[in-house]
């Protein structure tokens, strides 16, 4: 089987639909790195530390309450939304985010920062539904994936948006001044006088409430747009969804015919469906034609979703076939009903995670996750750490295992160096992957991307070997971009290989389950990740061996090299 062009993969694509969950996922990847920059400071002026060396163990604490938070919760807000269907838990989660990411903002110590991190955890479970959502929306083999690639560009877009906050952030006294692009900004909407006093009681609120609004667009665009696909509550009535279609028809948009208000075709005119009070069910012979229908009852055998198709048969209707028609309708309800209610007593289906295919894309998944996030969380702190010097202004560190410090960068520089490299990532997503998904196996590019994330993190800590005086500081900062864009490269193509393998291992009735249990396992590697390097991180910079925790990294994401190799049965 020849893979299909990019023309062969767009046709009947679902682009409305994915578009709105593009707006409603876009928010989470903000929201996550949007504390990248400043997180390090934050820490910092909490005073919690003892020392500077210990601030990275805390910078894990606040990743890791997160995580552990969404590790707890998403394999259950996965299984409520296969109960109450996707849209609902979409919503949740993003009204939950929105209250968690502006008590995170406004907090005057790290315990109140470390709570709201972990209630915004416990509620953003959101990643493991658009997943299941996906599935459902781009049913076509040839649309699934690049329908699956939305994310990792999306998250890549949030990575571009979400550090840019740091120029939001008043680090201190002297750093902050009014003439900054981000202050003029935020002063075109609010009382100069007012933000003033408000960066200085709570110099980490603006980038959150930014984030807020960003949140709050994503709720009230997802109510009004997104559809439901459960496939026993997809044909429900929405009442948000109509006044959605509404705006759509306003504008010029065509709307597709929702299964609630599906009309008939009668002679040209429009006729609602028919009620069980109808005498269409009388006493009359069973050959008795109906003037103006026709149904074939080959279209009986149909499943209940072509009933979504605009252009019903328009002809003659037999009243044995309306009378079955009538059933189909009468009876739904009471079919999805039932099927809420099977799905909700039959229990947690356990087994299916211990099916070898499901088993181990998980792991794969797991693995890169708990790669991607130690790399995400501190490089921003190796890069804040000052730089180590002696006593004559040379670098203290001796090349290969005496590393100490870190980069010296300050919040703006760092928020640019990982909006730059987010760019880099929305490019790869939108130029190469479908180019690599196209032209190699699926599996073997998989493992070249875990090899160049190794041989990323293999080569951090000896980035401070490139600070002048021994390099020009252009080449430090060329090495310094293309090791983070390498890196962005790889785990942008993995991503949304891995994503589409869980994928194709989850049966159809399960696929919630399995992909909620998939992100709260991946919420568990998020939450090892930080505390542990965290600790690991601490103590390298304390004995002055900072490649230590690097290439420990660069270890494990060797192992998920080597366990892909069980992955073959997916391609």
């Amino acid at each position: 089987m020849t893979k299909p062009s990019f023309k062969e993969q767009m046709k009947g694509f679902p682009i409305w639909q994915i578009f709105v969950l593009g707006v409603v996922r876009f928010a989470e990847p903000i929201t996550f790195t949007s504390m990248f920059p400043y997180v390090f400071f934050m820490v910092r002026d909490f005073h919690i530390a003892p020392d500077e060396a210990h601030i990275s163990k805390y910078c894990g604490y606040l990743s890791a309450s997160f995580a552990f938070f969404q590790f707890l919760c998403s394999i259950h807000l996965g299984r409520l939304a296969d109960v109450i269907g996707r849209k609902k838990v979409l919503m949740i989660g993003i009204l939950g985010t929105t209250f968690s990411i502006l008590v995170f903002g406004f907090s005057t110590s790290f315990w109140m920062a470390l709570f709201a991190r972990s209630f915004m955890g416990a509620v953003n479970g959101n990643v493991a539904v658009i997943r299941t959502v996906l599935g459902e929306v781009a049913t076509n083999p040839y649309h699934a994936p690049l329908a699956f690639s939305t994310l990792p560009l999306l998250w890549q877009l949030g990575c571009v948006i979400g550090p840019m906050s740091g120029h939001l952030v008043k680090i201190s006294a002297e750093e902050y001044t009014r003439s900054t692009y981000s202050y003029r900004l935020v002063s075109l909407v609010v009382q100069k006088s007012f933000l003033d006093s408000l960066v200085k009681k709570y110099p980490y609120c603006l980038p959150n409430l930014v984030v807020s609004v960003f949140l709050l667009f994503s709720l009230v665009f997802g109510a009004l747009f997104l559809e439901e696909t459960h496939h026993t509550l997809k044909d429900q009535r929405d009442y948000l969804l109509d006044i959605g279609d509404s705006i759509r028809n306003f504008l010029g948009f065509d709307v597709p015919q929702r299964p609630w208000r599906m009309p008939f075709k009668r002679g040209g005119s429009l006729m609602a469906v028919p009620s069980e009070a109808d005498p269409l069910l009388g006493s009359t012979s069973n050959e008795e034609e109906i003037e103006g229908y026709h149904v074939s009852e080959d279209d009986l055998d149909d499943d209940d979703d072509d009933l979504d198709d605009e252009t019903t048969t328009v002809g003659k209707l037999y009243r044995t076939t309306s009378a079955n028609i009538m059933r189909t309708f009468s009876n739904h309800s009471v079919d999805v009903s039932a099927e809420m209610r099977r799905n909700h007593e039959s229990g947690y289906p356990w087994h299916v995670l211990l099916e070898g295919k499901t088993f181990n894309a998980i792991t794969q998944n797991f693995i890169l996750c708990f790669t991607a996030v130690v790399f995400d969380e501190f490089l921003p702190v190796f890069l804040a750490y000052d730089v180590a010097r002696d006593e004559d202004g040379n670098l203290a560190s001796k090349f290969p295992f005496l590393i100490a410090g870190g980069m010296g960068l300050n919040t703006p520089e760092i928020g640019t160096l990982l909006s730059t490299t987010g760019v880099a990532g929305v490019l790869v997503v939108v130029f190469i992957y479908p180019w690599v998904d196209i032209t190699f196996n699926r599996i073997k590019a998989l493992q070249c991307c875990l090899i160049l994330t190794a041989v990323s993190y293999f080569a951090v800590p000896y980035l401070v070997f490139t600070i002048p005086p021994n390099l020009p500081q252009a080449i430090s900062t060329t090495l310094l971009y293309s090791t983070n864009i390498l890196k962005t490269l790889a785990s942008s193509l993995a991503f949304p290989q891995v994503i589409l393998l869980i994928h194709r291992a989850s049966p159809r009735e399960h696929s919630a389950f399995v992909n909620g249990t998939t992100l709260s396992l991946t919420a568990l590697a998020r939450a090892l990740g930080p505390f542990i390097w965290g600790y690991v991180v601490s103590i390298s910079v304390n004995h002055e061996i900072v490649w230590l925790s690097w290439v420990l990294l660069a270890a494990v994401a060797f192992v998920g090299f080597y366990l892909s190799h069980s992955l073959k049965g997916l391609q």
